[in-house]
């Protein structure tokens, strides 16, 4: 190649020397077709489905060590779900549980003695206050039995204090006792209402007694009087004796004594014993109410004491059953499973990477770590993305696929509810876990699929897989240090094809298409231009006449991609273009010529730039280029939009603010009139 160049260049220098024969030297035929404007980038294969796996073993401490790795897989192996991929050293955690269980057994011993005594206690408490029961129904039928029924119920009821009390037997207690012992009197018999039964009481047969007692002394009295006048007056006539007139007088004196006896128990039984016996009966009572009130509320007391003991006791088995079941959780966690089958990918941080840093993660036997620690990847080789980062400039252009949720786990989820029980409920719930993965695409529905994209992995020469744009960053990517002035959107680009043999981490080009004229231009290849930033959109080319001569003329051009340009007017189909004028060129001209990559740069789509004199897939060159496309410049000198001899400096007539290489007015307003990051209309 380059001695084809240096004898075409060589003749073209001879050529205008004056030699007078017509151009030998590589052309291009004006042909019409569309113009396809992509972006390209390069980045790195991901997996579109990662499984992380983290050390979920607890550390004592916040950021302390977990635990030690016990033995690990190789980093790159391929793996099946639930295959084992590392094991950590679960030693520490079996000490633990050992030690677990035999608290677990005391605490479960105390908790069954807590039932037992609540048991134990219920049956105390029920016996205590029926004891109290009893104790207080006898006291009321001593008071019933004393007074009668109806005057207890009065004293029960109504009379709350002593001196109520007092009051009542000083004032009223007489008045009720004679209407009881008038009924009594009648001697009314036992009807339903039972109130015969309700005036019978001790006191009234106390009181009938003493009162048939003092009645019975008056008549011995009266006897003895009329036996002692009789025998008086015996003796004075002389039929008796003294001594028989003197005891007839003794027995007198004795029924006087009986009387006033009868009648002074008879006063004492209403005046004293009555208040005496009735004080004492309802302080008994009322004693026996007290009594079974403190029972009542002592086994209250002592009831919840021993609930909270035996709940507490429970709660603190459930505590020690959990921590035991965790600790075996804990344990079953230093065992890990791959999630799904795929490659093993050891993660390393940005600072172990780079060598510095307060906590280096190593993933190694022996190596210690921490709770929460990404240990590695599982990543899913069917399905790969291209992780790419795109320039402010050109971010505008690039749209992402666009997703609406339709909710279909949440209305799952939902209808299983509906007319279950409990467990059906539980183990539907349980089973819906299990299929969630297959259900996660219908979650949502894709209402504009992204952008079209060409992938070329360098680890697959030759091939080309197609894909599309999955989304876009909002915000722009964490700055070089090198570049902290160049502002980059990270771009997922997914692959649509099936891939094979392909891995996390290799190399890739992608190639978006971005814009694609709606019907077919003039093109002509971007190094057949030449011209300078005072020209604005303009800019000349060599085109040969009828003789094969080159002859300098003015066009207007429009988009442009990395290898042709667009063409608006100044040239016609058919007419041949000057491939490289760079020898037509004047030492003294001010006018630059664009030159095409130095290499081929992404995947081609289809239909590419072709024409007499050049091939269908574009032109090779080096340095610079004048890529169309939305303006900005691309670290590295490559300027996307615009015409850059050299890599070194901005194209002739760029304008970022228009969006194209090459301004023009047209285009600006159609760019400018979509909204930035939302899919064309």
């Amino acid at each position: 190649m380059a001695l084809v160049a240096a004898v075409v260049f060589g003749a073209s220098i001879l050529f205008f020397r004056g030699l007078g024969e017509p151009f030998i030297g590589p052309t291009w035929t004006v042909v019409k077709e569309r113009l396809r404007l992509t972006i390209v980038e390069r980045g790195g294969l991901e997996s579109a489905e990662n499984s992380d796996i983290y050390c979920r073993v607890k550390s004592g401490s916040k950021g302390a060590t977990a635990t030690t790795i016990r033995w690990v897989i190789d980093d790159g192996s391929r793996v099946e779900k639930n295959d084992v991929v590392m094991l950590l050293d679960d030693s520490g955690l079996k000490e633990q549980l050992e030690a677990q269980v035999n608290t677990l057994n005391k605490a479960e011993a105390d908790w069954l003695q807590a039932v037992h005594q609540y048991t134990i206690q219920e049956s105390t408490n029920k016996s205590k206050v029926e004891t109290a029961l009893t104790e207080l129904s006898l006291k009321q039928l001593d008071l019933k039995k004393y007074v009668g029924q109806r005057i207890a119920l009065k004293l029960m009821n109504t009379v709350k204090t002593r001196d109520e009390l007092q009051l009542y037997l000083t004032k009223q207690v007489d008045k009720d006792l004679e209407a009881d012992e008038a009924e009594l009197e009648k001697g009314l018999k036992t009807d339903a209402s039972g109130q015969q039964q309700n005036t019978v009481s001790e006191f009234l047969q106390a009181r009938s007694d003493n009162r048939g007692k003092v009645n019975d002394a008056r008549s011995t009295r009266e006897q003895a009087q009329d036996r002692a006048a009789w025998s008086q007056r015996m003796f004075k006539k002389g039929y008796t004796s003294r001594s028989q007139a003197d005891a007839d007088q003794l027995r007198l004196d004795s029924s006087e004594n009986n009387f006033r006896k009868a009648q002074l128990e008879l006063q004492v039984l209403e005046k004293y014993t009555l208040e005496k016996t009735v004080t004492e009966l309802w302080s008994k009572f009322k004693e026996a109410e007290r009594s079974l009130e403190r029972e009542e509320i002592e086994a209250k007391s002592k009831e919840a004491q021993a609930r909270i003991d035996r709940n507490n006791k429970q709660v603190l088995f459930r505590q020690v059953e959990d921590k035991k079941l965790e600790i075996e959780d804990e344990i079953r966690k230093c065992t890990i499973l791959s999630p799904q089958k795929g490659l093993v990918v050891y993660h390393m941080t940005e600072q172990s990477s780079r060598g510095f840093g307060s906590q280096q993660s190593i993933i190694a036997q022996g190596e210690p770590v921490r709770e929460g620690q990404k240990m590695m990847r599982i990543p899913n080789l069917n399905k790969m993305l291209v992780n790419t980062r795109v320039h402010e400039a050109m971010v505008a252009r690039i749209r992402g696929e666009v997703t609406r949720p339709t909710y279909f786990t949440d209305a799952f989820r939902a209808g299983l509810v509906i007319g279950t029980h409990s467990l059906e409920m539980l183990t539907r719930f349980e089973a819906m876990d299990n299929l969630k993965d297959k259900f996660k695409d219908r979650d949502y529905r894709i209402v504009f699929p992204g952008q079209v994209a060409r992938i070329r992995v360098d680890a697959a020469p030759g091939k080309i897989f197609e894909g599309h744009v999955k989304s876009v960053a909002a915000v722009a990517s964490m700055a070089e240090f090198f570049s902290s002035d160049v502002k980059v959107y990270t771009t997922m680009v997914s692959i649509d094809t099936e891939v094979e043999n392909l891995k996390p981490g290799m190399s890739a080009e992608v190639s978006i298409l971005a814009d694609e004229s709606s019907e077919p231009v003039l093109v002509i290849p971007i190094q057949s231009v030449v011209g300078s930033i005072s020209m604005g959109s303009k800019r000349k080319c060599f085109v040969l006449d009828s003789d094969g001569h080159p002859k300098e003329r003015e066009i207007v051009v429009g988009m442009s991609n990395d290898k042709v340009v667009e063409v608006r007017t100044g040239l016609e189909e058919g007419e041949k273009v000057v491939l490289s004028p760079r020898p037509l060129l004047g030492d003294k001209s001010d006018m630059k010529v664009a030159v095409p990559p130095g290499s081929k740069r992404g995947a081609d789509f289809e239909e590419g730039a072709g024409g007499a004199g050049g091939k269908k897939k574009g032109m090779k060159g080096k340095d610079g280029g004048f890529p169309g496309g939305p303006g900005g410049q691309i670290p590295g000198g490559q300027i996307p939009g615009g015409f850059n001899p050299g890599g070194n400096g901005p194209p002739a007539g760029f304008n970022p603010a228009q969006g194209g290489g090459i301004p023009d007015p047209g285009d600006a307003k159609k760019w400018q009139g979509m909204k930035k990051g939302q899919p064309p209309e």
